[in-house]
C-alpha cells in the first residue's frame, strides 16, 4: 500500500486491498482472513478493525501486514500466521510442527467424555500434536492423570507451552515416544482410555490434499501409509494391551474409513464398537472397549 496525496491508506482500505489479493490466491474466505491477520498485526481484536476502518494504517503495522497476507496467498494457514488456534473453549499456541486443531478432533473430545465414566483414573493422548486432546479431557476431568504422547519433539515443545499457559501441568504428563511404547510397563491393562487423533490420510492423497494441508502441515501427522490405516491398526493392537476391562478407545478416522476400522477393532477383540458422525452425518471418531 502506498501513500495517496501524503495520506496514509486507512484500514478500510488496507482490508480491501488484501481481501482482493486473498480472493485471486483462492483462498476461501478473503476478508474474513483479511480481517483477522489486519487486527492480528495491530495487536487489536477483529470489532475494532471492522467498526473503524478509517483509521491510518502506520506504516510499520502496513509492512508487517502486508507480509502476512503475502504467506496467506501463498496459502500457508491463517493459525499458523498467526499463531493461535481455536479449540473447544480454549485458545492454543500452533506452529508449522503440529496439525491445525479442527472441528473433527472437537467431536472425538467431546463423544469421547460422552462414553467413559466420570472420573477416570489414567487417560493416554496418542499423538498429542499441539497437545489440544489431552488439554481438553483434562480441564474435563480435573481428578484424572492424563499422558500425551508424540513422536515429534518439536510438536512437544508445543504441547508444554501449551500445557504451561493452560494450566494443566501438573496433571498432564508429556511423554516422547512412538504410539504406546513410550508407557511405564507397571500401565499395563490399567489405563482407562486411549485416545488419538492418528495420521489417517493415505500417502498418495497428501498431494491432492488442500495446499494449507499438503504444503504446511506436518507429514508425520498426516501420513497414515498406503491405504491410511497403517497407524490404526499399530494403535488398536497395542492399546488391548493397557487398557483396562472394559476401557476405552477412541480415535478419529478419514471420510469412507470408519467401516474398515469397526471391522479392525471387532477381528482385535474390542467390544461395544461403534462410531460417531459429524454435522455432515460423516463417520469421523470410532470407539471399541477392551474385553473382560
Amino acid at each position: 500500500m502506498t501513500l495517496t496525496d501524503g495520506l496514509l491508506p486507512t484500514r478500510g482500505e488496507s482490508l480491501s486491498r488484501a481481501t482482493a489479493v486473498l480472493r485471486a490466491a483462492g483462498v476461501e474466505a478473503p476478508h474474513v482472513d483479511a480481517a483477522l491477520l489486519l487486527a492480528h498485526s495491530l495487536g487489536v481484536d477483529r470489532v475494532a478493525i471492522l467498526t473503524h476502518p478509517e483509521t491510518p494504517l502506520l506504516p510499520d503495522a502496513a509492512a508487517r501486514f502486508f507480509e502476512l497476507v503475502k504467506r496467506r496467498a501463498g496459502r500457508e494457514p491463517l493459525p499458523y500466521l498467526t499463531g493461535r488456534a481455536l479449540f473447544l473453549d480454549f485458545s492454543a499456541s500452533v506452529n508449522r510442527s503440529v496439525l491445525i486443531p479442527r472441528p473433527e478432533t472437537e467431536l472425538l473430545v467431546e463423544e469421547t467424555a460422552a462414553r467413559i465414566e466420570p472420573d477416570p483414573r489414567l487417560i493416554v493422548d496418542v499423538g498429542t500434536g499441539s497437545g489440544v486432546v489431552a488439554i481438553g479431557l483434562a480441564r474435563r476431568y480435573p481428578m484424572a492423570r492424563v499422558i500425551a504422547i508424540d513422536i515429534s519433539e518439536s510438536a512437544l515443545q508445543v504441547a508444554r507451552q501449551n500445557v504451561r499457559d493452560l494450566g494443566v501441568e501438573e496433571r498432564v504428563q508429556l511423554l516422547h515416544g512412538d504410539l504406546l511404547t513410550a508407557l511405564d510397563l507397571s500401565y499395563h491393562y490399567r489405563v482407562s482410555v486411549i485416545v488419538s487423533n492418528p495420521p489417517y490420510i493415505p500417502s498418495g492423497d497428501i498431494p491432492t490434499l488442500q495446499p494449507e494441508v499438503a504444503r504446511y502441515e506436518p507429514r508425520v501427522a498426516l501420513d497414515g501409509g498406503v491405504d491410511g490405516r497403517e497407524i490404526i491398526q499399530r494403535l488398536a493392537a497395542q492399546a488391548a494391551d493397557w487398557l483396562a476391562p472394559g476401557g476405552l478407545l477412541a480415535f478419529e478416522v478419514g471420510f469412507g474409513q470408519a467401516a474398515a476400522a469397526k471391522a479392525l477393532l471387532r477381528k482385535t477383540g474390542y467390544v461395544n464398537v461403534d462410531t460417531a458422525a459429524d454435522l455432515s452425518g460423516i463417520e469421523r471418531v470410532v470407539f471399541g472397549r477392551a474385553g473382560s
